[in-house]
């Protein structure tokens, strides 16, 4: 278990860092195109930044996934043979997630710049939905 949220899940979630930067660009570019109704621009932005999203996680997936031993040794040289191999075994089962979850942050904030929270908020959270979670919707205020 702490190879998995320990080495593996840091790993997977490096590149997040690179799709949420995406998704906070996207937001107010997004928001300013529907304030003025342009749905060419909101259209051409989505486009964009899900291309983006997929050129972002796409390589760092496949590298994850192919290189995943010489990094988890290289980063995480004071474990032992076996959890190295172990650890290995599981960033290369986790690495394809890693596309999913680029798409599913910018378009969470594709839905954010448009004005459908609860939208995004249920696309993100659907499968928790169906395992038994309930989703409590709340009025939100705008802080300016």
């Amino acid at each position: 278990m702490v190879l998995l949220t320990g080495t593996v899940n840091t790993l997977v979630s490096m590149p997040s860092v690179l799709t949420i930067a995406l998704q906070m660009a996207l937001v107010p570019a997004i928001s300013h195109a529907k304030a003025k109704m342009d749905k060419q621009t909101i259209r051409i932005s989505a486009q964009v930044g899900t291309k983006l999203a997929i050129y972002l996680g796409l390589p760092c997936a496949v590298g994850l996934y192919v290189l995943a031993q010489p990094i988890i040794s290289c980063l995480y040289s004071n474990l032992q043979p076996s959890s190295i191999t172990t650890a290995a075994m599981l960033l290369q089962q986790m690495a394809p997630a890693i596309i999913f979850l680029a798409l599913v942050q910018t378009l969470t904030g594709v839905l954010q710049g448009m004005g459908r929270v609860l939208y995004s908020s249920t696309a993100s959270g659907s499968w928790g939905n169906r395992k038994g979670y309930t989703f409590v919707s709340v009025n939100t205020h705008t802080i300016y």
